[in-house]
């Protein structure tokens, strides 16, 4: 069983022949060859995403119609207890085979699954673990009063804020935005080009000065 976009596979009457999403993400390289010298190095360039080719059996042929719109561009895929981005892009053909039809399709998805649970955990500890086998890009949430200033490391970056009248932030270290009530809160951060992210395990967390609640979504991650 799997969801998309919130609704269970069983509740379409779809079955997955092989429901197993599971694959590690091919590495995009750039091959770089140098007049004599012997082989060649790669420059690692991020992840691909991951095309899965899904036979469907319909046991709900006049859902037809629902299950057309249901596997309809992106989505978010839940399986075993983890999310991930995913879309459906191709045409979808049923086939009748014996009482039942079926379709073939294919999945793509981004390469990087996250906790299906993830919530803002508040980090009252100087460290941060995550408990996935890839480095994560976490959303941070600062909660503090209105003039505070605040100078904190997390993991290997070091930055600071000033809360104004939101009296809090949320920090998206992927998107590398700053948003309170769903305003850009850009001039209240003094940041460089990176954003903290979390290696697999233990990160610090450094309260250099000021006061505030720190705390962590989307922490953990898996390839």
């Amino acid at each position: 069983m799997f969801y998309f976009n919130g609704i269970r596979s069983d509740e379409m009457g779809v079955i997955a022949e092989e429901e197993d999403f599971m694959a590690r993400a091919a590495l995009r390289t750039r091959e770089n060859v140098i007049d004599g010298v012997d082989g060649s190095r790669f420059d690692l360039l991020g992840y691909n995403n991951v095309s899965i080719a899904l036979k469907l059996y319909i046991l709900k042929p006049k859902r037809l119609d629902d299950i057309f719109q249901w596997l309809n561009g992106y989505g978010i895929l839940e399986y075993n207890g983890r999310i991930t981005n995913a879309c459906f892009f191709n045409e979808l053909h049923p086939i009748r085979s014996s009482n039942i039809k079926t379709m073939e399709t294919t999945l793509i998805r981004s390469p990087f699954w996250y906790d299906v649970a993830d919530t803002f955990q508040k980090i009252t500890t100087d460290y941060v673990i995550n408990i996935g086998n890839r480095l994560s890009k976490p959303i941070i949430k600062l909660v503090g009063e209105q003039g505070e200033n605040v100078d904190i490391t997390i993991g290997n970056v070091r930055f600071t804020y000033l809360f104004d009248t939101a009296e809090y932030v949320e920090i998206d270290c992927y998107e590398k935005t700053e948003i309170a009530d769903g305003f850009s809160k850009s001039k209240q951060i003094s940041i460089g080009f990176e954003y903290p992210s979390l290696v697999v395990g233990r990160n610090k967390v450094i309260r250099h000065s000021g006061n505030c609640d720190i705390y962590i979504k989307r922490k953990d991650c898996w390839l």
